[in-house]
């Protein structure tokens, strides 16, 4: 199935939440909802800030703004019941960007760094840095904006599909203890 969203907005990210897909748009400041099963809009809901990316953890949406805060969104109307700094050894991390949670922590990519961390959502701690620079390379990348910008969980391969602006492929990857 296909469902257009309107053309005055920015997609950025996607999650599913009890049967609702959430569309996060970068500048607009509105996050869409649709019906997963029928892809039907449902409704619009307005908050401050940008959007860069969105996960759930099974009970809320958490959503970046590439700066190094994440934040908790209540789903039924976007409220933010929490807030997390990420940081790594004390020092903030900034530009968090595509977001996934995985068995209880949150990755992100990090905007034009060429690397993923792994999040906890208690502390705000990065708790590892996985570098792709070397799986980058492979792709003799010509423009400083083809930048690391996807990931996505697989559940049934238990491994990471990553990607980027402009790149030809998307790769997967497994990431061991």
């Amino acid at each position: 199935k296909k469902q257009s969203i309107p053309s005055q907005y920015f997609a950025e990210g996607l999650a599913l939440l009890n049967g609702k897909l959430y569309l996060l748009t970068w500048r607009e400041k509105t996050l869409l909802v649709y019906d997963k099963a029928t892809l039907n809009y449902e409704k619009s809901i307005s908050y401050n800030g940008e959007g860069w990316g969105l996960t759930s953890d099974g009970e809320q949406l958490i959503r970046s703004d590439g700066s190094s805060r994440l934040y908790f969104h209540n789903a039924t109307d976007f409220t933010v019941t929490k807030t997390i700094n990420v940081t790594a050894t004390g020092t903030a991390v900034s530009q968090l960007n595509e977001l996934e949670f995985v068995q209880g922590f949150i990755w992100a990519n990090v905007w034009h760094q060429d690397q993923i961390v792994k999040i906890d959502p208690d502390t705000g701690n990065v708790v590892r840095k996985i570098d792709l620079g070397d799986l980058k390379k492979t792709l003799n990348l010509n423009d400083s904006e083809q930048v690391l910008n996807g990931i996505a969980w697989d559940e049934k391969q238990q491994a990471f599909w990553v990607t980027g602006k402009q790149w030809p492929k998307m790769f997967l990857i497994r990431i061991t203890h």
